[in-house]
């Protein structure tokens, strides 16, 4: 199994969509990169008619990571900045297809918003997965503390107000279902469900008023 699969697999798992989109038909939504811009990593779509057409444009480096063993992976790969982008790029995939699925329209603030909390779970469920169990305070420090922007957000105050307040907003998240993480797993697992179904105002709103545990 890659670990392209097994990410896509522990998405889906974790917010209860299964069969969302087929892990044998996924590497149909791995795009190459293009000669304009072979370091940059995207969300493309596509409106044709009555059809959407979405796919992942990765870096080489992000998609070698993902066809890497499963036994290959190790506690460095997964606090690094690549495993990092690569959940939340998939993350953006499925959140897309599910919302998109149902008509329901979805903003650029929630797929970051979503993103953050997609990789802060992945990342607590996969290094349980391997027996190499990471420290909750570990995660939110590698995930959290001192976040840096590309030079295209930082420049553009539109851009980096939006980064920020989704930074803010899945800290904000992450921190309240951290004691149910600690817990009761299984409720955490049934609140982080819940916030990837609900979109615009609605989830933002659970966000502000979830109760931690």
């Amino acid at each position: 199994m890659s670990l392209l699969i097994k990410i896509h697999d522990q998405l889906e798992l974790q917010n209860d969509i299964k069969g969302t989109i087929d892990q044998k038909m996924l590497p149909q939504f791995i795009l190459d990169p293009t000669q304009h811009s072979p370091s940059q990593n995207q969300m493309l779509i596509q409106n044709d008619c009555d059809e959407v057409f979405i796919g992942l444009q990765l870096d080489e480096k992000i998609i070698q990571l993902s066809q890497s063993p499963l036994d290959a992976i190790n506690v460095s790969i997964l606090l690094s900045h690549n495993m990092a982008v690569l959940i939340e790029e998939l993350s953006h995939l499925l959140y897309s297809h599910y919302h998109l699925e149902r008509s329901q329209p979805i903003s650029q603030l929630e797929l970051e918003v979503q993103g953050e909390i997609d990789r802060f779970l992945s990342l607590y469920f996969l290094s349980r997965s391997i027996h190499q169990p990471l420290p909750v305070k570990l995660l939110h420090n590698f995930l959290f503390e001192n976040p840096k922007f590309h030079d295209h957000i930082e420049n553009n105050i539109v851009l980096k107000n939006r980064y920020q307040e989704a930074h803010r907003l899945a800290h904000l998240a992450t921190k309240k279902l951290t004691p149910w993480l600690e817990k009761t797993p299984e409720k955490s697992l049934e609140l982080g469900q819940d916030l990837f179904r609900r979109n615009g105002h609605s989830k933002f709103h659970l966000i502000e008023t979830l109760k931690a545990a």
